[in-house]
């Protein structure tokens, strides 16, 4: 076992070289996609090296350079000398498919890269590892970091090939009449007018005081992104990471706001025959939605990436490798733990905060992050939540790309008073795709779901936009809806 080789390709690292000492413009497509130590020999490494010395003093790139350099450096002798050097400049020159030969030597380093972590981990496994968790999240950090690499180095791009690309996207919109969605829809047709339904490598924070309708919210957002689009099997998977709620608990909502039942007689087993028909039949349409629940209750940052990435594993095992993952919700934000030394609580929360974001442009996700909005709000005679409420931290705000109050007038109301079920989704921040305002909806207490109101009053300011509207989640189980959704989902 130990005698065995690492995975190498001489050849290609040959090749490679044999390019750059034979053309100028040779170093120059590959130096984005290799680095010295992704070489397997150690002389291919050094005369690399000294080929990128040369590049970067301004010299040219040939035999006699590279000899000199390395003579400079007293390893001529080490890497072969100058036959080793005509060796490879003899050699016919495969410039045209350097990139290829190039990306075949950075495969072979990461492969060896992952053995050599793998076996340091099996190491560290026989020895005293501490806290079984807390290695086990390190273990997984090392493994993504390892794996990742290659798609770091390729996230370098010249600003006129990130225009080109832009536009290229625009041109896909156009060509669909202005798409009122560029991201998965949120199952609200007004608030997809507004943000654009939720982007990937955004952090969207869903803020309120508790009891309004967070956790509704994001189930709500959970269904309408695993539904998908009128015709599809299914949408785009959710990893929904529930802290404060247990999954059994967040399952018998789902299935209240899917079948349109009371949570409340549901819970406590007082449904009537039809009412258990409804469930089941909702029952049956959930097993075919990609959404997965993680409710472990002691989360850092670390471990929300991780448990990101063993949802999304579940859920390519349960539905195949083309679903598309496009959304974790982190329920909530504030009880999540850095696990740091610092006593300060806003430093914390900060440090959650940019790893939310992290999140979302490294996994090319969006990222819904529920929120808890402080007291402050009900001292003021409107108690409509602003950015300055966010609890404990400014960087909240800070991180978010979007942020959307949740406001309810009944949830202020006496017991005795009447209620309308009126909502209202409040966007208070955007930082590019849409504008800020206000979203008004209905709130149905009894099944926790929130839907669109009949005449809502944003309709007739946005209509224009709505004529491209791709349709989004409604269904024969969509909350009761008024004649003008009817034309946008026919």
């Amino acid at each position: 076992m130990n005698d065995r080789v690492p995975p190498n390709d001489l050849d290609a690292e040959a090749v490679v070289l044999s390019a750059i000492l034979l053309s100028s413009e040779a170093l120059d497509r590959v130096q984005g996609l290799l680095h010295v130590s992704h070489f397997y020999a150690d002389a291919n490494r050094r005369i690399y090296e000294a080929a990128t010395q040369l590049q970067q003093t301004g010299r040219p790139v040939d035999v006699v350079s590279v000899a000199g350099v390395l003579r400079d450096h007293e390893t001529l002798q080490q890497v072969g000398g100058t036959p080793y050097l005509a060796q490879l400049a003899d050699a016919t020159p495969a410039v045209a498919n350097i990139e290829h030969h190039a990306r075949r030597i950075r495969d072979k380093w990461r492969v060896r890269q992952i053995i050599t972590a793998a076996q340091a981990v099996a190491a560290e496994g026989y020895g005293d590892i501490g806290e079984v968790e807390d290695w086990a999240m390190s273990v997984d950090q090392r493994l993504l970091d390892v794996t990742r690499m290659p798609e770091r180095e390729e996230r370098l791009m010249v600003l006129g090939d990130a225009t080109a690309e832009a536009i290229r996207i625009v041109q896909e919109r156009q060509q669909h009449d202005g798409i009122l969605l560029t991201g998965v829809t949120t199952g609200l047709p007004t608030l997809d007018a507004r943000i654009g339904g939720f982007e990937p490598k955004n952090n969207y924070v869903i803020a309120a005081r508790p009891g309004i309708g967070k956790t509704a919210a994001a189930t709500g957002f959970a269904l309408a992104c695993a539904r998908g689009t009128k015709g599809a099997e299914h949408g785009d998977g959710v990893v929904f990471i529930s802290v404060e709620m247990p999954r059994e608990q967040l399952a018998l909502r789902v299935l209240a706001q899917m079948a349109r039942i009371d949570s409340v007689r549901f819970m406590r087993g007082k449904l009537k025959m039809d009412q258990w028909k409804e469930i089941m039949a909702a029952q049956e349409r959930i097993q075919k939605l990609p959404v997965v629940i993680e409710d472990s209750s002691d989360h850092t940052p670390a471990s929300i990436r991780a448990a990101f990435r063993m949802g999304r594993r579940r859920l390519e095992e349960r539905f195949g490798r083309k679903l598309k993952v496009r959304m974790c919700i982190i329920d909530y934000l504030q009880l999540l733990n850095s696990h740091t030394e610092t006593n300060n609580r806003e430093q914390e929360i900060s440090l959650i905060s940019r790893a939310s974001k992290a999140l979302a442009k490294d996994e090319n996700i969006a990222v819904l992050s529920l929120a808890q909005v402080n007291r402050d709000c009900e001292k003021r005679p409107d108690k409509r939540p602003q950015l300055s409420d966010l609890r404990e931290s400014g960087s909240i705000e800070q991180d978010a790309d979007v942020v959307i109050f949740i406001y309810r007038d009944d949830y202020y109301r006496q017991k005795n008073e009447a209620r309308d079920n009126k909502a209202e989704f409040i966007v208070s921040k955007i930082r590019m795709l849409g504008s800020t305002g206000t979203i008004y909806c209905e709130f149905e207490p009894t099944t926790t779901t929130f839907y669109e109101e009949g005449d809502n009053p944003d309709f007739s300011q946005l209509k224009d936009i709505f004529d491209g509207y791709i349709p989004g989640t409604y269904g024969e189980d969509a909350p009761p809806s008024s004649h003008w959704l009817d034309e946008l989902d026919p």
